[in-house]
């Protein structure tokens, strides 16, 4: 027979289904150090038998939970609902159902009913569970925002305060003060005093407050809002849940158009500072810098900045590049840098000469003539070269400065090589399969998709092989060999470009994988994936040059995993000799600073990490559309469909998931899945083994996403504009992949629940 009341320690053994929203961010408040009142839970699955209404026994451990709980300095219990919808990370009920505080033992089970009752038919999707807490004597309560979800900034946060108990305040019955402060120092920089709030704030409490929020983040890896209670005594700390939405303040926007075009696609998440300070500029320098030099401009003094986290480049970079370029010239994805709307001034939207562009081109390519016409050999030879320096990487930390710095160079050295050969290899890609299709327009429609297919299914691809491989490590009855295959030949693979991005090896390592791609077990291609076709001739040309593209992205992330084993065994080093609090801090330094205090004796600043931890968080939930400017970006109106450019040809029918990573993805069943994300890392795309279509914001139909969808079978849409905030989740899709278009099928929103 199952308990009826469990305590935290057993609580935090079961299934989060089973305990709800409520319970899962209390055990985060106590395993983050906070002082929790003492609490119990009645799980799910239990209290909806209701098993007090006719057994004694069950009363009477009712009643003995009650009398615990109440013990001084506590007045009572308060019960409280925790439901598997609630609180949860993508979403929150805040306030939706019932909270009863109960001074006396014989009140208590028509408090439990009560509570229950007021989940009606929203708990059917997990049932609820109930929370019994001791109820804390309160002169003053409180909730403590990680920032202001309706002007979130980096540097701030707020909390609202009350005179008493704190049910009319999360109730919405009373007027608290209201308090923005520094989110590291506790600094006070602005105060609304209410009527039924304090004129000032406790300076005890607030650095405690402020010192409980951070470690609270760093549990649920979000930011969070807390609510909180002062007794006679203490602090006490009485929930704690996710902010699922915030709006960005103002002043974070940047005075310029910029777009986030080339790098939104490459980094899946914030860029933390170590990346920022040292693959970034790089990046800049070549990738924008270098370009600009061959249309004879000069780079801005600051070619990047960052919104959201995530790079931003002026519009105005971009439009120098490709200024004089007829619009019919440039690739699908190029075209997305030319909006009918952005925030550019007319001046600067001018179109140029075209004679200019062309004289730039061809010195540009007579300039770099080995790398342009002998792209294929220069890159079969850059592999070569590549093997051979990973291979001869020592695997222990450099002990002194100048070993470190020759190590780093060394393979900087190699990322400058990758980048330059990968803009040529990425234009002649694009322009091949250009010609490809302008060829196949000509010929009758079902020859040419037989060999659109051919083309694809028989392409060797490191990604779709790497990937076969991660599903065959996550299968329930996996063979010990295939985790150790996938760590050895794809374990440098990483979700993304930042060098705190987890590769695959220590995923594995730390037994994580299931974690993070839990909901994707192991299956068949959709498609048979052929054998590789014989080509002659051009073809050849052809099909090499669309395997270069995913084989570069796969060999760039073993220079990049080689930079992350030498920053991560540096944080290992700080942390164990006490110079940072945990080895992950090391993200959250940047390049000079880490220098410094592993091989200086330099102190690391704590200050600045913690604000920078915190800024992640923030990043995490903002906004970050293709552009942005004077304004805040408005989100277009809602429409029957929406258009993009066709990537993967194919029409189906599912339902929409929004997905930050793929362990978002719903447990399998017979809903068909169309996933909605702004852009698809290659380490991503294991998920299109479990979904029936995908559409994205961002990308080109040579992306790396465009690539494996058409090599597995599954419709894709690609440059739907801000579809992951025009499509509401659970929405029923028709996704004509054929055309671009993306159908949204509101008649059937009301019964998206069945």
């Amino acid at each position: 027979m199952q308990p009826l009341i469990l305590t935290p320690t057993e609580a935090a053994a079961l299934d989060a289904r089973r305990i709800g929203g409520k319970a899962w961010g209390l055990l985060r408040l106590t395993a983050a150090g906070a002082r929790v009142p003492p609490w119990r839970v009645i799980p799910a699955d239990v209290a909806a038998g209701r098993p007090w209404r006719e057994d004694a026994a069950a009363v009477a451990a009712l009643r003995a939970c009650f009398e615990a709980l109440r013990r001084p300095p506590f007045q009572g219990v308060a019960v409280r609902s925790s439901a598997q919808i609630e609180d949860a990370a993508r979403q929150s009920c805040a306030g939706r159902f019932a909270t009863v505080f109960v001074a006396d033992a014989g009140e208590l089970v028509a408090a439990l009913n009560h509570v229950l009752d007021s989940a009606g038919d929203a708990a059917v999707s997990g049932g609820m569970a109930v929370i019994l807490q001791s109820w804390v004597a309160a002169r003053a309560a409180g909730v403590l925002f990680s920032t202001n979800p309706a002007a979130a900034h980096p540097d701030r946060c707020y909390l609202e305060v009350v005179h008493g108990q704190g049910a009319a305040l999360v109730g919405g019955g009373a007027q608290p003060s209201r308090f923005h402060l520094d989110i590291v120092s506790a600094h006070l920089l602005d105060a609304d005093p209410g009527a039924d709030g304090p004129d000032d704030l406790d300076p005890a409490w607030t650095a405690a407050l402020l010192a409980t929020l951070l470690r609270v983040e760093d549990r649920m890896q979000t930011l969070v809002d807390i609510e909180w209670a002062a007794d006679a005594h203490d602090l006490w700390f009485l929930q704690a849940r996710p902010v699922t939405a915030i709006r960005a303040h103002p002043d974070l926007m940047s005075p310029h158009c910029a777009t986030s075009w080339f790098f939104d696609q490459r980094f899946t998440e914030p860029i933390r500072p170590i990346t920022r300070t040292t693959l970034i500029p790089r990046i800049a320098r070549i990738a924008l810098g270098e370009a600009l030099a061959m249309r004879g401009a000069a780079a801005p003094d600051n070619p990047v900045s960052y919104y959201g986290g995530q790079v931003y480049v002026p519009h105005t970079v971009y439009r120098a590049m490709l200024r004089g370029a007829p619009r019919w010239f440039l690739s699908e994805d190029l075209r997305q840098l030319f909006p009918a709307r952005c925030a550019c001034p007319p001046a600067a939207r001018r179109r140029g000469s075209l004679l200019h562009y062309a004289a730039c081109a061809v010195v540009a390519v007579l300039r770099e003539r080995r790398d342009v016409f002998r792209n294929i050999s220069a890159w079969d030879q850059f592999q070569e070269e590549l093997r051979r320096a990973l291979e001869n990487m020592p695997e222990t930390m450099p002990e002194s400065e100048a070993e470190w710095r020759a190590r780093w160079e060394r393979l900087d050295t190699l990322n400058d090589r990758f980048l330059r050969l990968h803009r040529w290899s990425y234009l002649w890609a694009n322009y091949a399969y250009y010609a490809w299709r302008l060829v196949c327009a000509m010929l009758p429609e079902s020859w040419a998709a037989r060999r659109e297919r051919r083309l694809w299914q028989g392409l060797r691809l490191p990604t779709a092989e790497a990937n076969a491989a991660l599903r065959a490590a996550l299968a329930q009855d996996a063979d010990p060999a295939a985790l150790e295959t996938l760590r050895r030949d794809y374990g440098h693979r990483s979700p993304s470009l930042d060098h705190a991005a987890p590769t695959w090896a220590e995923l594995a390592d730390a037994d994580m994988l299931h974690a993070y791609y839990g909901g994707i077990p192991a299956s068949p291609p959709a498609t048979p994936p052929g054998t590789p076709a014989r080509w002659r001739g051009p073809m050849r040309i052809l099909a090499r040059l669309l395997a270069m593209r995913e084989e570069q992205r796969f060999e760039w992330e073993r220079i990049l995993a080689q930079q992350r084993r030498m920053l991560a065994q540096a944080g290992a080093w700080l942390a164990a000799h006490g110079i940072i609090a945990d080895a992950g801090d090391v993200w959250f330094l940047e390049w000079d600073e880490l220098i410094a205090a592993r091989y200086r004796g330099a102190e690391a600043p704590r200050g600045a990490i913690a604000r920078r931890r915190h800024a992640f968080h923030l990043e995490s939930l903002m906004e970050k559309p293709l552009f942005i400017g004077p304004e805040p970006p408005d989100v277009p109106p809602s429409a029957a469909h929406l258009r993009g450019i066709a990537a993967s040809p194919g029409v189906v029918r599912g339902r929409a998931v929004f997905l930050r990573t793929p362990g978002d993805l719903p447990p399998p069943g017979d809903t068909p899945i169309i996933a909605v994300l702004r852009a698809l890392d290659p380490a991503w795309t294991v998920l299109l083994s479990r979904v029936q279509g995908v559409v994205l914001e961002r990308g080109g139909v040579l992306s790396h996403a465009a690539i494996l969808a058409r090599e597995r079978g599954v419709p894709l849409v690609i440059g739907v504009e801000d579809a992951t905030r025009r499509i509401p989740p659970g929405t029923w899709l028709t996704l004509d992949a054929a055309r671009g278009i993306v159908y949204l099928d509101n008649i059937d929103q009301g019964n998206s629940a069945s």
